[in-house]
């Protein structure tokens, strides 16, 4: 057998060395080095849907004109006021210098925005501020008359100002990052600002990639160093420390190459995948190091003790791996790429783990000498007389157990009734991350960040440039400037507006849709006129389509899905209601839209995910134990902690998102493995001719102690992801630790008790 052990050994060793070659890049040029090579990903695009008819509808639209979505703003506060010659001047400085930035496209700031107005010699564009001061009483009236500039690129209620830069569309990293970089140091050159911030995708992209890698770092190394010390606390050698580590190491190792190798890259939900097959695949060695421990100490020689343990432990541990498996594998059923890579990856890393577990980890045994403290019984004893004592009351105390989960499942039930289905643009992030402190800024005193586009058709033989037409548009802009909230509106009515602006000598206060038939016929006049010269062309391509779609659009503060929703919904009903019958089809679309859209399919997803995997792991159940109560029972123990978890989101008010939903899949497929390793024991009690309470306190204390070690050993490496900047790790964190403490607890006290029970029917 050793000599099959060696050659195990080399295979293995063999292939990890090849397989970490695979993370590393080397250059020879311009110097010899040796850098990681490791990719990640953070695109927003990839959290859509795949063939979905609201994400192909957006993606035809927005061919049309422009991505909603490719823009940044820069924030500035001058707590003296705006109109401050210093202000003004370096203002229009950084204006300039971003205008010369690579990847830009256009530059807007309150020093560069001009107005036409219409003289003798035509169209003269006029400066909204004439930067030699002469005239600033004038410019500060007309700059915040304009309803179009007003909370989008000046603030009413604050000394606040902004910078629009529009981007080129789909920007990818390598030009992005260089755009950022610069952007970062022209904020450097530009300190003398009292307040200088910058938001967009571009950057929460960057800071999400810059802290992906660092968190996953992070994770690892926090996991790392508290199972070390949970090993030498438990086993007090140094193989039961290396050898564990070794083999859960490589289980990550052999992943991550099979992500590698298929080209996927790590994003958000990915960089979890390392410290939750650390923690799982750690679960498989403790179980089979424990039972191989308990032979020995038994007085049974190496290679007997390590037969008997697979044997005995082998068959549960690959019940519990492949319903860990499964729990990962429901998120297949999700139409969100990112969840079924995770789902698929993190389970492919779970049997991994289970195959080095059952190879490495027996050939390692094989090939070591067995330390004498092992055989040591004082540990032994500790653990048999606290399980014992344990047992002894929870026979006194059951229907007091059994009352306690009724009423705790009561609580759950009706806080669980409290949950909200929710979602914000920036949720991941932190109210102490600058990059949403950034955002803030925008939603504060200004008008937000959120991209709003609503498409509109005219039914057929309507005409847009139509006195009848233009009126129903201003009543819709009306309402979505007055009722939605919707600040930086761009549409025909914004065209129609500025014309009537230029027509009435440029004054803003002109900005204003015509108030008689006969000012709004000359405005119309105007524009058909001018429809192929550069300036009303160009303002009308961003509105109108070729094909003859409008486009409404502008900006939100981040109110959230549920406020959003509503919304769309009473804009629905006042077009059906107060707009001319049978004028136009309108539709809300748009980036945002179908992050909300998303994150609503999620959640009907995961809740059919979580029942596939209740069904696979009942059919699994049914298939060992032949037994329909021994199902019923496995499904209760495992559903309570999942209603509990949903309590608790309900609560303390966590909303459900695309974050919070994965839990319960998650959940539900490690937690099971406890019940699984005691039904498993139990069932071996009884067909060795045991009474059915002697079986069921023998399965308690053998499998007790590795239940409550793997528990904890679990817990603890999800509570690291405590320490994560990002909202949706902290959360499955908290929320997966919560479900796995409360599934011990009720594996150790109410499984046994309805096992009584289940006898006596």
């Amino acid at each position: 057998m050793k000599k099959v052990s060696r050659l195990v050994l080399f295979l293995i060793a063999f292939l990890s060395v090849f397989f970490l070659s695979l993370f590393f890049k080397i250059d020879f040029e311009p110097e010899f080095s040796i850098q990681p090579d490791l990719q990640f990903d953070y695109r927003y695009e990839q959290f859509f849907p795949k063939d979905d008819a609201d994400l192909n509808f957006f993606e035809e639209y927005r061919e049309k004109f422009e991505s909603d979505n490719d823009f940044l703003n820069i924030g500035l506060l001058n707590h003296e006021g705006l109109f401050q010659r210093d202000f003004l001047l370096r203002l229009d400085s950084l204006t300039k210098d971003l205008e010369a930035l690579p990847s830009v496209v256009s530059v807007k700031s309150i020093t560069n925005i001009t107005y036409p107005k219409l003289g003798f010699e035509g169209i003269k564009e006029e400066p909204f501020i004439h930067l030699n001061g002469k005239s600033w009483r004038k410019d500060s009236l007309n700059l915040y008359q304009h309803e179009a500039l007003l909370n989008t690129l000046v603030s009413s209620d604050f000394p606040a100002t902004s910078i629009l830069i529009k981007t080129e569309d789909y920007l990818p990293r390598k030009k992005s990052d260089p755009l950022i970089k610069a952007i970062k140091a022209l904020k450097k050159k530009y300190s003398g600002f009292d307040e200088f911030h910058v938001a967009g995708r571009i950057v929460a992209q960057s800071h999400y990639m810059l802290k992906l890698g660092t968190e996953m770092a992070l994770f690892m190394s926090i996991s790392i160093v508290l199972l070390i010390a949970f090993l030498w606390v438990t086993f007090r050698s140094w193989w039961g420390v290396v050898i564990p580590l070794i083999v859960v190491l490589l289980s990550i190792l052999w992943t991550m190459t099979f992500m590698k190798i298929s080209g996927k890259a790590f994003d958000l939900l990915t960089v979890l995948m390392p410290t939750i097959i650390f923690v799982v695949g750690m679960s498989d060695v403790i179980h089979i190091l424990s039972k191989y421990l308990e032979e020995l100490r038994k007085g049974v020689p190496k290679y007997d003790a390590l037969k008997k343990s697979f044997t005995e432990v082998g068959f549960a541990t690959f019940l519990t791996s492949f319903t860990t498996a499964v729990g990962f594998y429901a998120l297949l059923i999700a139409t969100i790429q990112p969840i079924k890579d995770f789902g698929w990856y993190t389970g492919a890393g779970v049997f991994i783990s289970y195959g080095l577990a059952f190879s490495l980890f027996p050939a390692v045994l094989l090939n070591v000498k067995t330390p004498k403290i092992v055989l040591k019984e004082r540990k032994t004893k500790g653990w048999d007389t606290f399980l014992l004592k344990s047992f002894i009351k929870l026979l006194r105390y059951r229907k007091q157990i059994l009352i306690a989960n009724i009423v705790l499942i009561v609580l759950a039930v009706v806080f669980a009734s409290q949950v909200r289905i929710e979602n914000y643009l920036l949720e991941d992030l932190s109210e102490s991350d600058p990059v949403k402190q950034d955002v803030q800024f925008f939603e504060d005193k200004l008008s937000g960040v959120r991209p709003v586009e609503i498409s509109v058709i005219l039914k057929e033989g309507e005409k847009l440039w139509s006195a009848k037409t233009l009126k129903e548009f201003n009543k819709l802009q009306d309402y979505l400037r007055n009722e939605y909230e919707i600040s930086a509106l761009l549409s025909p009515v914004s065209v129609v507006k500025g014309v009537n602006q230029t027509l009435r000598g440029g004054r803003s206060r002109f900005y204003r849709f015509p108030k008689s038939d006969e000012q709004l016929e000359k405005v119309i006049s105007f524009i058909e006129k001018n429809l192929n010269k550069n300036q009303i062309k160009n303002q009308l391509k961003l509105v109108v389509s070729n094909d003859g779609t409008i486009r409404f659009s502008g900006k939100v503060a981040d109110f959230g899905a549920t406020v959003i929703n509503r919304r769309n919904s009473e804009l629905y009903a006042y077009v059906e209601k107060e707009v001319l019958d049978d004028l136009m089809d309108l539709r809300v679309t748009g980036t945002a839209d179908l992050i909300d859209k998303n994150n609503e399919y999620l959640s009907e997803n995961m809740l059919l995910g979580l029942i596939l995997a209740f069904f696979v792991i009942g059919l699994i159940v049914t298939a060992i134990f032949k037994s329909f109560s021994m199902l019923l029972i496995t499904w209760f123990v495992n559903l309570i902690p999942l209603l509990i978890v949903a309590g608790v989101m309900g609560l303390v008010s966590i909303d459900l998102r695309i974050s919070t939903s994965l839990i319960f899949s998650i959940a539900f497929g490690i937690a099971v493995d406890d019940t699984i390793h005691f039904l498993t024991r139990y069932k071996m009690e009884l067909r060795q001719g045991r009474t059915n309470l002697y079986a069921i306190k023998r399965s308690f204390i053998s499998t007790g102690k590795a239940i409550i070690m793997t528990s904890i050993m679990l817990c603890a490496g999800f509570v690291t992801l405590l320490g994560s900047n990002f909202m949706s790790t902290y959360y499955i964190g908290l929320l997966v630790s919560i479900t796995l403490l409360f599934a011990v607890l009720i594996d150790m006290t109410l499984l046994p008790i309805l096992l009584m029970y289940r006898k006596k029917v």
